[in-house]
C-alpha cells in the first residue's frame, strides 16, 4: 500500500472517530445544556484564568496551574473537577496545525435544507462525509455551518457535490479559508494556523 493510500486511510479513521466523538459530545451537552438552561455555573476570576490556562495547554500540570493562580494544588483540582461535573469543561482535545496535514485546504459552507427538515438530519446530512470536521445548525439562514477540510480545490468541490445529492439540501455556498486565528490556541491573530 503506499504512503499517500495508508495517509489517506488514517486520515479517514481519524476523522470517522473524530465524528463518532462529537455526535456523542454533541447528545451529552444536548441533555446537559436541557439540565443547564435553568441554572447556569458562576465563575470566578480564578475559574476563569484556570479555564484560559486549560485552553492554552490541557496537558498543563495541576501543579503548574496552581502556581500560576497562586493557590496549591488541592483548591485548583477540585475546581477543575467542579468545572467538568457541571458541564463547563466538556473533554480536553488535541490542536492540529493541519498545515502540516494532507487537507491544508479549509472552507466553510453554508447549507440550506428543505423547509421540513428536522435538525438531527441537518447535522447527520454532513457529519457522515470524512472531510467534514465541525457541523453546526444555526437559527436563521443558512441552516447549517459546515467546517471541511480537502487535500485541493477539486477535492473540495467533490465533497461539495456529495453533500449536494442529499435531497433535502437545496442551495449551499462555500467560502474558502485564507488565514486563521483561535483563541484556543493563542499566538498573535497575524499568524496563520
Amino acid at each position: 500500500m503506499s504512503s499517500r493510500n495508508t495517509l489517506h486511510m488514517n486520515r479517514a479513521l481519524v476523522h470517522a472517530f473524530l465524528r463518532l466523538c462529537t455526535i456523542r459530545l454533541a447528545k451529552s451537552r444536548t441533555s446537559r445544556n436541557n439540565d443547564a438552561v435553568a441554572s447556569s455555573v458562576a465563575l470566578d476570576e480564578t475559574d476563569r484564568e484556570i479555564l484560559s490556562l486549560l485552553r492554552q495547554d490541557a496537558r498543563r500540570t495541576i501543579a503548574d496551574i496552581a502556581a500560576r493562580v497562586n493557590l496549591s494544588s488541592a483548591p485548583v483540582k477540585r475546581r477543575i473537577d467542579r468545572l467538568e461535573r457541571c458541564g463547563v469543561i466538556a473533554g480536553y482535545t488535541v490542536v492540529l496545525d493541519h498545515a502540516n496535514l494532507e487537507g491544508a485546504l479549509e472552507a466553510f459552507t453554508e447549507i440550506r435544507f428543505t423547509g421540513d427538515t428536522d435538525v438531527s438530519h441537518i447535522l447527520e446530512a454532513a457529519a457522515r462525509l470524512p472531510e467534514v470536521d465541525e457541523v453546526f445548525a444555526i437559527a436563521g439562514d443558512p441552516d447549517a455551518l459546515v467546517r471541511i477540510r480537502a487535500d485541493s480545490v477539486e477535492h473540495l468541490q467533490q465533497v461539495i457535490n456529495q453533500l449536494r445529492r442529499d435531497a433535502s439540501i437545496v442551495g449551499t455556498k462555500t467560502l474558502m479559508v485564507l488565514r486563521a486565528w483561535s483563541r484556543a490556541t493563542g499566538g498573535v491573530p497575524g499568524d496563520v494556523h
